[in-house]
């Protein structure tokens, strides 16, 4: 929740709610490990998909541009996962700004350009998977020549899974999972993992 903004100095600020609770980066550390499970990851990703529906079904949609691990935390007291640090957020209309933020191996080419839509979100929500799933930056994944991350000898994931992520994190936006309802629909056919 943002609660005022003010200027000092010529530096803006926000003001937002403290909830207490950890990264996704730094719960993994607390469980002493480097990387999550499909399993862990498939519920994160579903959780996320939630959140992006709400933020893109707005009038106009608000697209956050700076989805990664480190602005995904549980909260300590009911352990649901919150997409933090608003700084970024856009509202796409005709007269929006083209200013281009984001961090470097999760912001999607059409973001680097100036445009952010919905799928970028979505493009960013894959890399933060890819991380938590590999251990590794996406930067270090990335093959430029291809286009395309190469993850999969990284880490043990099923097919359904695995074309997922992969639709996630196509460049070409035509390909890409066009909404977090098509993600959420994607996820739910998934074969269950025991």
């Amino acid at each position: 929740r943002l609660y005022a903004t003010f200027e000092e100095n010529g530096s803006a600020y926000l003001v937002e709610e403290y909830i207490p609770g950890n990264t996704l980066l730094s719960w993994l550390a607390k469980t002493e490990r480097s990387i999550a499970t499909e399993v862990e990851t498939r519920e994160i990703l579903k959780e996320l998909a939630v959140i992006l529906k709400y933020l893109h079904s707005r009038t106009p949609p608000v697209v956050h541009r700076d989805i990664k691990p480190q602005n995904l935390m549980r909260a300590t007291d009911d352990g649901r996962l919150l997409l933090v640090d608003f700084a970024a957020v856009s509202q796409i209309s005709q007269n929006s700004n083209n200013t281009v933020v984001g961090t470097a191996g999760y912001t999607p080419i059409e973001q680097l350009y100036g445009r952010a839509v919905p799928q970028s979100d979505l493009y960013a929500a894959g890399a933060t998977i890819l991380r938590l799933l590999t251990g590794l930056h996406p930067s270090k994944l990335y093959i430029p020549v291809e286009k395309k991350f190469a993850w999969e000898h990284h880490t043990n994931v099923t097919p359904g899974f695995t074309c997922v992520i992969n639709g996630l994190l196509t460049e070409n936006l035509l390909e890409r999972t066009s909404s977090a309802e098509q993600l959420l629909a994607e996820l739910e056919i998934l074969r269950p993992l025991s």
